[in-house]
């Protein structure tokens, strides 16, 4: 087992923002993480500490399984957490990672004055904007509200460096920054090397921790930060192989500091609840972005949704259940939609055949509003036989990994 060192924390100004650097020395990684935020300012990070690097570092280092050694300050909270019940969870929803030590210089567990500042991501999507209606200070039933809406280039996107990212990550900044101002809310970004560290790490199976530790790079202002449940708390579980969203409720209190709490928001709703609860709403059907086609694909587009891809389709099937399809012309190919209905239905039940909670609830749900769901045998067979070959490759590659054949 080798070590991964953390050290040389710097935050310094340049002309495009706050730039958090750390030191990274071990065989075989990059040199620098880096986190470069806009909309604070340099003495927003007076108190920094390595926690947003910890967190950045964890799960390449378990990956690896090598120590993390921390040369500077770290929160006390975060430090023990990450040394006992996180890496527990952790290690039964992926064998692959490793008991690793955190060790550090310096424990600290002060507590900085309340700022009274609530972030969130905005990414236009379903679960965000139902976390902005259900954490509005319209909302009687909140004692929070939001103040800040954030914007993370972390993977989501693909790598930073990747072709057409950055482009996207700035429009989806400069979505921010408008729907903000309308709000009268702030806006802060955080663009990142993370993806650099994540060589054999998805994207689906570490959004929490890459988000997570952007977010904590803004401990200094934020006193909550909403992270928008992608799964109600039914269907919330510890298991090998899942997206790392199943895990948010578990993971989320391990992950919060002295000073930084986060909090799953809106678990209490299945997404086709969700999807209901902002339909309504004019912001919604005038922005709503919900597709996963990569970014070079998705400068091309005229709306901002494919309308083709399997996230895509079950907007639209839930949206057309719920009557209110029409509503959201603005951002769907509603024509390429009603042409291709059956195909589009087949995929979503074959994934929900699969163990899909998402797609099962939107094809029953469906159904109970009287649409169609049924499709001919061949369509099904079709598609069943192309998930088949899909998970086939994938032993396939599996296999050949371990040397098995």
């Amino acid at each position: 087992m080798g070590s991964i060192v953390l050290h040389n924390l710097t935050v310094s100004r340049e002309d495009h923002g706050i730039r958090l650097r750390c030191s990274v020395s071990s065989h075989g990684l990059p040199d620098e993480l880096w986190f470069l935020v806009k909309g604070l300012e340099i003495s927003d990070f007076v108190l920094s500490s390595y926690n947003w690097a910890v967190i950045a570092m964890l799960l390449p280092a378990m990956y690896r399984g090598d120590d993390l050694v921390i040369q500077g300050r770290l929160s006390a909270r975060l430090f023990t957490n990450v040394n006992n019940d996180l890496q527990a969870v952790l290690r039964i929803s992926d064998p692959r990672l490793n008991q690793i030590r955190l060790k550090t210089e310096e424990l600290n567990n002060d507590c900085r004055a309340r700022t009274n500042r609530v972030g969130t991501g905005f990414s236009a999507g379903v679960d965000s904007f139902a976390t902005l209606l259900l954490f509005a200070g319209s909302n009687p039933t909140a004692g929070i509200s939001v103040t800040d809406l954030c914007t993370f280039n972390v993977g989501a996107m693909g790598a930073y460096n990747k072709p057409g990212v950055a482009e996207l990550f700035k429009h989806y900044c400069d979505r921010t920054k408008r729907y903000a101002r309308t709000r009268e809310l702030k806006d802060i970004s955080v663009d990142s090397n993370i993806s650099d560290f994540y060589t054999g790490l998805g994207f689906q199976k570490t959004h929490t921790f890459r988000n997570i530790s952007a977010a904590l790079a803004l401990e200094g202002v934020l006193d909550y930060y909403l992270y928008s449940s992608a799964v109600e708390y039914r269907d919330i579980r510890i298991a090998e192989g899942a997206d790392s969203a199943y895990m948010d409720p578990i993971l989320l209190p391990l992950l919060s500091t002295e000073n930084l709490t986060f909090i799953s928001a809106g678990a209490g709703l299945s997404r086709y609840k969700k999807t209901a609860l902002i339909a309504g709403q004019p912001d919604a059907q005038s922005m709503l972005d919900v597709c996963v086609e990569p970014a070079a694909k998705r400068l091309s587009f005229v709306r901002p949704n494919c309308s083709r891809c399997w996230k895509c389709s079950r907007v639209l099937i839930s949206l057309e259940s719920l009557g209110l399809l029409e509503d959201f012309g603005q951002v769907f190919d509603l024509e390429y939609y009603q042409q291709n209905k059956k195909k589009l239905y087949a995929a979503l039940l074959v994934n929900a055949l699969g163990g899909n909670q998402l797609d099962r609830e939107v094809v029953l749900e469906a159904k109970a509003a009287g649409l169609r769901i049924n499709v001919t045998p061949t369509v099904l067979i079709r598609h069943i036989s192309k998930r088949m070959g899909r998970q086939l490759k994938k032993m396939f590659k599996t296999l050949v990994n371990v040397k098995c054949l």
